[in-house]
C-alpha cells in the first residue's frame, strides 16, 4: 500500500509492483540490478538490514504468495482498484480514501522515514517499462522476460 500511495496518483501493473515491492524490502539487492547510472549499485547499502542473499529470484517467488494476499485483502476492501489498459493489461492502483485514518498516519511516516529508497524506486525504477529487452524484468532477473510483447 505505501509504495501504492507513492505511486499515485498512477497505476501500475501488479507485476512491476511486485519488482518494486521486493527491492524496498531488500534494498541491499538494489546493486543487481543493471542500470545505466552506476551511482544506485551502491547508494542504498546503507539500508542493508539483511546479509546479501544468494538466490534473490527465489526470495522473490517465497515472498509471492504473501504479496498476493495482501494485495487480495486490499482488493476485497476496495482500497486497491483495478484498470484496465486498451491492451487488457490489468493495472492497479490505491483508493487512498478508503484507507483507515491510522493506517494513513503509518503509511506518511514510513514514506518520510525511507523517502531516498522511495524515490529512487518510484522515479528511477518505475520508469523502466515492465516488459522487454531492458524492461524491470529483463534488468533485475526476478522474472522471465524473453517471451514478453512490448
Amino acid at each position: 500500500m505505501l509504495l501504492l500511495k507513492a505511486l499515485a496518483p498512477d497505476y501500475v501493473e501488479p507485476d512491476k509492483l511486485r519488482i518494486l515491492d521486493f527491492f524496498f524490502l531488500f534494498p541491499a539487492e538494489i546493486h543487481a540490478i543493471r542500470q545505466p547510472d552506476k551511482k544506485f549499485k551502491t547508494a542504498f547499502q546503507s539500508y542493508a538490514h539483511y546479509e546479501e542473499m544468494t538466490n534473490p529470484s527465489k526470495v522473490f517467488y517465497q515472498v509471492e504468495p504473501i504479496f498476493n494476499s495482501a494485495l487480495s485483502l486490499m482488493k476485497s476492501r476496495g482500497v486497491v482498484v483495478n484498470e484496465r489498459s486498451r491492451f487488457a493489461d490489468e493495472f492497479i492502483g490505491l483508493d487512498y480514501e478508503k484507507v483507515p485514518a491510522e493506517i494513513k498516519e503509518l503509511i506518511e511516516s514510513a514514506i518520510r522515514e525511507n523517502a531516498d529508497l522511495i524515490d529512487f524506486l518510484v522515479k528511477t525504477l518505475n520508469k523502466y517499462p515492465l516488459r522487454g529487452v531492458d524492461g524491470l524484468k529483463d534488468r533485475t532477473k526476478l522474472l522471465p522476460f524473453k517471451n514478453d510483447r512490448k
